[in-house]
C-alpha cells in the first residue's frame, strides 16, 4: 500500500462520523453507524471500475445496500447462501426488492456458500480486483481464517480488509494467525465494545453499538512496503481451542450447543431424551471418532 493511501485511510478513521441515516432507506441490520460510514468512505477511496467492494455475510443487506446506494458507480458484491438468521427464507427476496426499489444496478448478490464463491470468485467479478473486503459471515474460527486465506489472490495493492464482530476472541485469533503467517499484511485499526449489543442496556446500545462499532471491528491492510509496525490483537489463551479436539471426536459433538443451552435452563430431562434419540440413530462411537472409515488405506501421489 502506498504511504499516501495509508494516510488517507487514517484520516477517514480519525474522523469517523455517525450521520448514516439508514432509517431513510428503511433498512435494519447488525452494523453500527461508524462502521457503515467507514465502509462507505473506504469504498469511495479504494474502489474503482476495476476494483470492487466485496462482503461475506449479507443478512438483510444493510451494509451492501447502503454502500451500493452511497457509491453507485462502484460494483458492490455480497456473498450469502442465507443459511443463518433467515428462518422464514425472506432475506434474499427483501434485498432484491430493495435493490430494485432503489434502482441499484451496481448491487450484485452472490447466492452461494462463501467458500464456493471465493474459490470461484473470478467467475463473478471477472478480471477485477477487490479494494475493500468486509467479513461478516459465519464467525467460527475456521470460517474467519478461510475467508482471509481465500481472498488474498484477489486483493489489489491498496486493499483493506474489514473484520466485523472482533469482540469475539476466536475472530481475533483467526486474524492474528493470518497476520503471523502473511507478514505483508498489518493491523491498522481496532475498536471494541465492552460486550455484545444483546447484553447492553438501552443507553449503551444506542451510544456504542448502534451509533458506533456494534460488536467490535478490526481493519487490516496490504502493507508490503512496511509502512506500519507489526502488532497483533489481544488473545485470551489457547484453552478453548484445545477443548475442540475432544468435542469434535465425541459422539454428541453436533449436539454440543443444544445440550449447553438446555443445561443452562436446567432442562436435564430434555438433554437425556435428546441424547438417547440421537444415539439410537447414530453409528458413532462414544468417543475418539475419526470419520476415516471411507478413506483409502494407501495412496501415493
Amino acid at each position: 500500500m502506498k504511504l499516501e493511501t495509508l494516510q488517507q485511510i487514517k484520516k477517514i478513521l480519525n474522523n469517523t462520523q455517525t450521520e448514516v441515516n439508514v432509517e431513510k432507506l428503511n433498512l435494519d441490520g447488525m452494523s453500527g453507524n461508524k462502521l457503515l460510514y467507514t465502509i462507505h468512505s473506504l469504498t469511495e477511496l479504494l474502489c474503482s471500475d476495476t476494483d470492487v467492494y466485496l462482503e461475506v455475510g449479507v443478512f438483510r443487506g444493510l451494509t451492501l445496500l447502503t454502500n451500493s446506494n452511497k457509491n453507485n458507480n462502484i460494483k458492490c458484491f455480497g456473498i450469502d447462501n442465507f443459511s443463518l438468521f433467515d428462518e422464514n427464507s425472506e432475506n434474499k427476496h427483501f434485498i432484491l426488492n430493495k435493490s430494485n426499489e432503489l434502482n441499484l444496478k451496481n448491487c450484485l448478490l452472490i447466492d452461494a456458500d462463501y467458500e464456493d464463491a471465493l474459490s470461484n470468485l473470478s467467475s463473478h467479478i471477472g478480471n477485477c480486483k477487490v479494494g475493500v473486503f468486509f467479513i461478516d459471515g459465519a464467525h467460527d474460527y475456521r470460517s474467519q481464517l478461510v475467508s482471509l486465506l481465500q481472498i488474498k489472490p484477489f486483493l489489489n495493492e491498496n486493499s483493506v480488509i474489514i473484520i466485523d464482530d472482533a469482540n469475539y476472541p476466536h475472530v481475533r485469533q483467526a486474524t492474528n494467525d493470518f497476520l503471523k503467517s502473511h507478514t505483508e499484511f498489518a493491523l491498522l485499526f481496532e475498536a471494541y465494545t465492552k460486550s455484545h449489543p444483546n447484553n447492553m442496556d438501552i443507553n449503551e446500545f444506542e451510544d456504542t453499538a448502534k451509533n458506533g462499532w456494534w460488536n467490535g471491528v478490526n481493519i487490516i491492510v496490504n502493507d508490503s512496503n512496511n509502512n506500519l509496525g507489526r502488532v497483533l490483537t489481544s488473545e485470551i489463551g489457547k484453552d478453548l481451542y484445545f477443548i475442540t479436539h475432544d468435542i469434535f471426536r465425541n459422539k454428541y459433538a453436533t449436539l454440543s450447543y443444544d445440550i449447553i443451552k438446555l443445561a443452562q435452563n436446567s432442562n436435564f430431562d430434555k438433554i437425556e431424551k435428546l441424547m438417547k434419540e440421537y444415539s439410537n440413530n447414530s453409528n458413532l462411537y462414544e468417543h475418539q471418532n475419526t470419520y476415516s472409515d471411507n478413506l483409502t488405506n494407501f495412496n501415493l501421489l
